[in-house]
């Protein structure tokens, strides 16, 4: 009810914006203010502003009011001139004044007296640090996009920021609070939007204190490249070949085959221009990038083993050696097969028909006689595409558009017919509308709109009826009345237990499961379609010193998630049990147990969210700002479009499916001990959770101008944490859709009685409801669960920044976080701890039919503090510089999500009696984090410092080198300890937390080293004692310095001698270039394995990619 009431209020809404004549859609929170005041420090009111992009003309104006104070927003991010008129003072010009996008920059201009053609002309004047806002943010001009190499998703760009802890864990929130948006629209963390630096222009992580109009705690921002008024073009090539990385050190030789991978780009970008229709010059710009990335990559595989010519006629005594009773049974006789042969009147037609299947050895023996080819081909194209446009002086529309599309196929070793092979496929694309209208001076209106689609799959390059076909084509398989949808993808799973794998290990067969029919994957099939919409709508109002921002953000996610069940069409074990071999079992038709799935039809996940905000920025006094806000967030609890998920009550002990779903149910399901009710039987709400909503998220912050180079900031804020994240509502579903709709059946293990077999290859799956139903695992979240508390995280930082001059800044700040309410989850069928041995019996709720009864509960916390120092030099005379060092804690009682694949549910604690004991430091925390990247023009050639006088060939080498060094350093990064293959607290669990012994130091890594390896101390542990968990902590074992540096060496060579002629560039991204050995690991942390601690020489060794660029 409540997601179509949202849907229906949104789309009414869009509709009645779209249908305003002068409003496209959205340019974000961007532009300039400042106070205008003449020499006297007298506010000035009445005085026109003007701001024009130097690259593309556009322009923009505004006015001060009656307090002197302009604002000038819902512009383009980019680099610009401004100027100030009035009358009887002179004209005031700033050039090369860069604003980033959802920024504001501030200029304050002071007037003098005379004649307005008289212009005073400054530079890049204006606050390079945040005057007005309590937010953090850490922004990445495009000098920096480029020359640092940044690639990939958005979410990776969190590591080159001050409190990353855990890719889309930042600063201390829960995981599903960091929002990856590009161009507007949330995006996923590895689909939607995947950016190499040709589409980005900039950047920017708001990781504190971010104002209402933003949903979640940490936001990524990326803006994509958009054209000027000039054209540009360019092809270039990137060139990886294993012969320019450095031998890993843990492996003898280098991997073969030897091959490059190339990737080529095609770039333009320039004004809408056509000759004699249009000139967009000043107006209408494009950008357009496609990048097509392929590649092959051959395997040879010289280890097959499949049976000999002499096996295929049934004499299997090449093999008796190794059978366990050294002979070839008959199982219908209980003595040996005369002369260790099969005879073929006892074949099974099935068992021959798998031996005329199985590929012929190619090579002499009985093992590793076939070579086997692996091919794997993939092409991967980028393409992005934005337009810009200035409707008029007064609206500005930009769109964009993006794809990322995946294709790949694999064979799988030459497996035979039923080898098809995999294919996956992943089109992902995102487009965005943007508009910014300025309906006065002072109001001024941004809409955004866009979608988010991402699209994987992956199945057998064969379907599982047309595999069906080939094992069995005269159809004598009898399922019990079962059928299979045709065109489905999956495959007959026939499993045995040496064939296609056997290997000589000591002069005897060590056997090794495999899937013989298209390699072990082959029944398996996912495809997954998460589809985001995404509305957004705001208006500033200007009035006197308050700048009142206010608006909703709508999100509605429509996904699909499907895919054939590993066993739908029937799984037969072939384990060598009657006749001593699997192949003769085979031959025989004669499977050890066979099992049979039933599966469901594609979950379609729905669900949507809206927030309301008003945000007032006050300037208290021209030195002072108060940024109170708030927001109500409402969440709409998660449905099943086809109506089948499920929840469980534990009053009852009864599944509770939505009342059009109950006749939909197994008909095996085992009703009989686990009931299944409706939601109105069982007093449930429609969607079977019940959500408290609207959630009220309060902001404020202070701004101080002490001076005017330095500002003091503070700020507070809360976030509540999204269920899931939003381009993947399928995790709130998660655990809730199988249950009573989707059932495997198991039928064995097989025995002859009086000569005939319980089970046969043809007659394999008795009818339904006749085979052993597995105990059943439930997820529970209660209806109240979500109505009462609702995780959320609290942020606040204190932030002294300050000029330095020379376009140095630099910050401190404390910055903390305090999650409240976050989900974990609990076996509620795990006993306590006690000296009795586990049995099924000792189960709260039984042996059968519950194996797991998993809770999703909330109440989980952690607190986080940090100490952060950075500097930063904005580009000038050469050089841009940025350096930051922090310090930090994270304790908690739960993970806070590992990049957000969690669920509903958490993480499950270790004894669900006490989450208290599994208070600790967040796995993979780094206590000590600094980072130094630079870009350095060399002042070498024309136009520089030195060498400016070289000519010919000197000239052409000397100069245009620029070198981007980056130098990153961790420390003590938290590790846990585990034991495993032991349940001391006889609660059902094998592994755990150990204990330690008391006074001991198990980390040694501060100088201690045996063989070159760093070795933690595995003597400091122990498995803990009977009827106890371990009493080790969560993140105690702290790992080793983790330092790194990569340089970015840069040579461009022009064609002309006209500054903006074409050019050919030389580029070299050289990854460990001194090839130092970092410790790699530790290569395991349990403390069972001899391994436990150790660290091996690191796999990040000296890599270089060249990449070569033509262009204009």
């Amino acid at each position: 009810m409540i997601r179509n009431t949202m849907l229906k209020s949104g789309l009414a809404l869009l509709l009645g914006i779209l249908l305003i004549p002068s409003l496209a859609v959205a340019q974000n929170v961007t532009g300039f203010n400042g106070t205008i005041s003449d020499s006297t420090g007298a506010v000035m009111v009445g005085v026109d502003v003007t701001v024009v992009e130097e690259n593309k003309g556009l322009e923009y104006s505004g006015v001060t009011n009656d307090v002197g104070r302009f604002e000038i927003r819902g512009i383009l991010p980019g680099t610009y001139t401004m100027t100030a008129e009035a009358s009887g003072f002179k004209r005031y010009q700033n050039t090369g004044v860069l604003v980033f996008d959802q920024n504001i920059r501030r200029v304050d201009i002071s007037m003098e007296l005379g004649e307005l053609a008289d212009a005073i002309t400054v530079s890049e004047e204006g606050f390079r640090i945040d005057t007005d806002t309590p937010t953090l943010s850490y922004k990445t001009p495009s000098r920096e996009v480029y020359y640092q190499n940044v690639q990939a998703s958005l979410i990776y760009q969190v590591g080159a920021a001050p409190g990353a802890m855990n890719r889309n864990e930042l600063k201390g929130m829960y995981s599903n609070n960091t929002a990856p948006i590009q161009d507007g629209i949330l995006t996923n963390a590895y689909g939607f939007f995947r950016a190499p630096q040709e589409h980005l222009q900039e950047v920017q992580l708001k990781t504190q204190n971010a104002g209402a109009e933003f949903q979640h705690a940490n936001n990524i921002l990326g803006v994509g490249r958009s054209g000027t008024n000039e054209f540009h073009g360019e092809i270039f090539m990137a060139f990886d070949h294993q012969r320019l990385r450095a031998k890993n050190r843990s492996i003898a030789t280098r991997p073969k085959p030897e091959t490059a991978r190339i990737r080529w780009s095609y770039e333009g970008a320039g004004p809408v221009w056509i000759p004699g229709l249009y000139d967009g010059r000043n107006r209408t710009f494009f950008h357009a990038n496609y990048q097509p990335v392929s590649s092959l990559r051959l395997e040879i595989n010289n280890n097959l083993t499949y049976p000999t010519n002499q096996m295929r006629t049934g004499n299997l005594s090449q093999i008796v050696p190794f059978t366990p009773n050294g002979r070839l049974d008959n199982p219908y006789t209980g003595l040996p097969f005369a002369n260790h042969t099969i005879p073929t009147s006892m074949w099974h037609p099935l068992g021959a028909r798998l031996l005329e299947l199985m590929p012929i050895p190619d090579k002499p023996g009985i093992v590793s006689n076939k070579q086997g080819t692996n091919e794997n081909y993939s092409n991967d194209p980028w393409e992005h595409y934005r337009f810009d446009h200035q409707v008029s002086d007064n609206n500005t529309i930009t769109i964009s558009h993006f794809r990322f599309t995946h294709t790949g196929t694999e064979s799988k070793w030459d497996h035979g017919p039923m080898d098809c092979g995999r294919y996956n496929n992943g089109p992902n694309r995102s487009w965005s509308i943007q508009n910014s209208h300025v309906f006065s001076p002072t109001i001024i209106n941004e809409l955004s709109v866009g979608r988010g689609h991402q699209f994987s799959e992956g199945a057998s390059l064969c379907n599982g009826s047309d595999l069906l076909a080939v094992l069995d084509p005269g159809g004598i398989i009898d399922f019990g009345g079962r059928s299979f949808p045709k065109g489905e993808p999956g495959a007959p799973q026939v499993i045995g237990q040496t064939i296609g794998n056997l290997s000589n290990v000591g002069g005897s067969f060590n056997p090794r499961p495999t899937c013989m029919l298209g390699g072990c994957a082959a029944g398996q099939s996912y495809g997954d379609q998460n589809n985001t919409v995404m509305l957004k709508e705001g208006v500033s109002i200007q009035s006197g010193n308050h700048l009142v921002k206010l608006g909703f953000s709508n999100i509605w996610s429509l996904n699909e998630h499907g895919g054939a069940n590993r066993n739908s069409y029937g799984y037969w074990s072939y384990t060598g049990n009657f006749t001593g071999w699997d192949l003769g079992d085979i031959l025989l038709g004669l499977p050890y147990e066979t099992n049979i799935a039933t599966s469901r039809p594609p979950r379609r996940p729905r669900s949507g969210q809206m927030g309301l905000y008003l945000q007032d920025d006050w300037k208290i006094t021209p030195r002072v700002t108060f940024s109170p806000g708030i927001r109500f967030q409402t969440y709409g609890a998660p449905s099943d479009q086809s109506g089948l998920w499920y929840n469980f009550d534990m009053a009852s002990m009864s599944v509770v499916v939505p009342n059009n779903a109950i006749s939909r149910v197994v008909p095996a399901y085992p009703t009989a001990t686990i009931p299944v009710v409706t939601q109105s039987a069982a007093g449930y709400p429609g969607n079977l959770f019940q959500y408290k909503n609207p959630l009220v998220q309060p902001r404020m912050g202070i701004a101080i101008r002490i001076t005017d180079e330095t500002v003091l900031r503070a700020g507070w804020g809360v976030y509540h944490v999204p269920l899931t994240p939003a381009y993947d509502i399928g995790q709130a579903l998660s655990g809730f859709t199988s249950g009573p709709f989707e059932l495997t059946e198991s039928f064995g293990p097989n025995a002859i009685t009086n000569g005939t077999p319980m089970l046969t290859a043809s007659k394999a799956f008795p009818k339904p409801g006749s085979g052993t139903i597995p105990l059943q695992n439930v997820q529970v979240l209660a209806p109240a669960t979500r109505g009462n508390d609702w995780p959320s995280d609290q942020q606040w930082n204190i932030t002294l920044e300050r000029e330095l001059g020379n376009g140095f800044t630099g910050r401190a700040s404390y910055v903390g976080a305090k999650g409240t309410h976050w989900p974990y989850s609990v076996n509620r069928q795990t006993p306590k701890p006690s000296l009795i041995p586990y049995t099924a019996s000792r189960k709260v709720y039984g042996a059968a039919p519950f194996n797991k009864i998993t809770e999703a509960l909330v109440g989980a916390n952690q607190t986080y503090h940090g100490t952060e120092l950075e500097i930063l030099r904005q580009f000038s005379s050469g050089l841009y510089m940025r350096a930051w060092y922090e310090f930090r804690t994270a304790l908690n009682d739960v993970e806070g999500g590992k990049f957000g694949w969690v669920g509903v549910r958490g993480f499950e604690t270790e004894n669900p009696y006490d989450r208290s004991r599994d208070k600790g430091w967040s796995d993979g925390h780094v206590q000590h984090s600094a980072r130094v990247m630079a870009i350095y023009d060399v002042p070498f050639g024309k136009g520089q410092k030195y060498f400016s006088d070289a000519s010919g060939f000197a000239q052409i080498m000397l100069g245009n080198w620029t070198f981007s060094p980056i130098i990153t350093m961790n420390a003590r990064r938290a590790s846990t300890p585990t034991y495993g293959g032991a349940d001391p607290a006889n609660v059902g669990r094998s592994g755990g937390r150990p204990d330690i012994l008391p006074g001991c130091r198990p980390s040694g890594f501060d100088g201690s080293y045996e063989g070159g390896k760093v070795v933690w101390n595995r003597a400091c542990f122990t498995v803990p004692k009977a009827g106890t968990f371990g009493s080790a902590t969560r993140g105690m074992m702290k790992q080793p310095r983790d330092p790194h540096f990569n340089i970015n060496v840069f040579k461009v060579f022009p064609l002309t001698k006209y500054e903006n002629g074409p050019y050919f560039k030389l580029e070299a991204f050289v990854t460990n270039p001194m090839n130092h050995t970092n410790p790699s690991g530790p290569n395991s942390l349990n403390i069972n394995d001899p391994r436990f601690g150790r660290y091996a020489a690191s796999w990040h060794v000296r890599n270089i990619i060249f990449r070569l660029r033509l262009g204009f």
